[in-house]
């Protein structure tokens, strides 16, 4: 408008230059940059962008890990079951073992990387170890998932569509709790812990020797 007052410099991008109104003071004089029509996304619409595509990965996430749940259930129906449990019965040892697994294996991987023959085995060892981050998260669904159906009181027998259905509940349950500022953090990192532990040592043969039916 013809008020305005710029001390500074104006810096114009656009398909045609500014119109400059008489009576408007620019001390520094007017720099035009010819561009073609496009959109600047500002830094507050940068930050709404950057939310719904944290939102929108992190659903797609849940939905992996349910998805992941199911074929892990449906595979191995006594091991997975039998893992989960195990995170209710000794959640301390689980909670300890989980810690350890997840601090020593990348320093493993690391150390074989050093040696050239090790090589191959690090990249085994990598891979396993990013399969039981994700198997963990499941883990701890199906221990959730064993407590949902456990306070639903029905006569109706326990059946996979049911355990299904539980499972995609308790999922779902992580995943808002992870939206809790803090605690959220250290809840979901409890339940990787918890349930890398306990998938260790359910799938760890038994002292006597005799292996585990899966």
């Amino acid at each position: 408008g013809p008020n305005t007052r710029i001390t500074g410099r104006l810096v114009a991008r656009s398909p045609r230059e500014p119109v400059v109104p008489e009576g408007a003071q620019i001390a520094g004089g007017v720099e035009y940059q010819h561009a073609e029509v496009g959109h600047v996304i500002s830094a507050d619409e940068s930050t709404d962008v950057a939310s719904v595509e944290h939102g929108v990965g992190s659903f797609l996430w849940m939905l992996g890990v349910f998805a992941a749940g199911a074929l892990f259930m449906l595979a191995f129906p006594a091991y997975s079951a039998r893992a989960a449990k195990w995170i209710g019965q000794e959640p301390l040892r689980s909670l300890g073992l989980g810690f350890v697994i997840l601090v020593s294996l990348p320093v493993l991987a690391v150390l074989l990387l050093f040696t050239i023959v090790g090589i191959p085995l690090a990249l085994i060892v990598f891979m396993l170890y990013v399969l039981l981050l994700f198997l963990g998260w499941v883990t701890a669904a199906m221990f959730v998932g064993q407590k949902l159906l456990g306070l639903v009181r029905s006569d109706a027998p326990e059946t996979t569509g049911r355990r299904l259905l539980a499972l995609l509940a308790a999922v779902l349950a992580l995943w808002l709790v992870g939206f809790v500022p803090i605690l959220g953090f250290w809840v979901r990192f409890a339940a990787l812990l918890l349930g890398i532990g306990a998938l260790v040592w359910q799938g760890w043969p038994r002292r006597d020797g005799t292996p585990q039916p899966a």
